[in-house]
């Protein structure tokens, strides 16, 4: 599916594509609080923006992605850009990087494309990954409105019936996942927004450091 998007449509279509590092990364990076060691990496990084912005301040930079064509566009950016970055095509949660080496994890819509089951996962190879003070910065977004015969709207509707716990919210399930190894920073609801598709969607911005 991926693969087929990334050759197929323009990044504009793409509800999370900025053409440049959130602020909240950059008043980081270009502060003296930024990490001081360790490597950077840009988990779904689609077209390589973030990843050679990052370059510009850690070495080694590393950004990977599922498809084949996001990462041929992030090569085809650093190299236009001369930035040291580098690309992988790599399917997470399986992150084949060596333990305690990375300073700061970036992550912009990829945990919201990989299926709950496979949380415990990502957040285990994250904390496996950072190093003493390394960070993940996380901004992961779901469906705020499922259509009326949706599978999501008729499993709420079941859940009610059956007297069962309602959905945890976004942020609350991301702070169930998070290894107790990592502390929370800053976790903000940052609520609603609309797609390009009309689609309204939840956004949840969060950081974590590894003590």
């Amino acid at each position: 599916m991926w693969e087929t998007r990334y050759q197929e449509r323009d990044l504009s279509e793409f509800f999370w594509f900025r053409a440049e590092a959130p602020p909240e990364l950059r008043r980081l990076m270009e502060s003296e609080d930024r990490p001081a060691s360790g490597a950077a990496l840009d988990l779904g990084c689609g077209p390589g923006v973030t990843a050679v912005y990052l370059s510009r301040f850690m070495r080694p930079v590393v950004g990977v992605d599922i498809a084949h064509a996001a990462v041929a566009q992030a090569k085809r950016h650093a190299e236009e850009q001369d930035s040291p970055a580098r690309f992988m095509v790599v399917e997470a949660p399986a992150l084949p990087l060596r333990s305690g080496t990375v300073g700061l994890v970036f992550d912009r819509g990829c945990l919201q494309a990989i299926p709950r089951s496979a949380w415990p996962k990502y957040f285990q190879e994250v904390d496996r990954l950072l190093q003493p003070g390394g960070q993940l910065w996380l901004y992961c977004s779901t469906v705020a409105d499922a259509p009326l015969l949706s599978r999501r709207r008729l499993r709420r509707l079941l859940q009610r019936l059956g007297r069962r716990r309602p959905p945890r919210s976004l942020s609350e399930e991301i702070l169930r996942h998070l290894p107790a190894s990592m502390a929370t920073v800053e976790l903000e609801d940052r609520g609603e927004f609309r797609t390009p598709a009309g689609r309204s969607r939840t956004l949840v911005y969060g950081l974590f450091r590894k003590p």
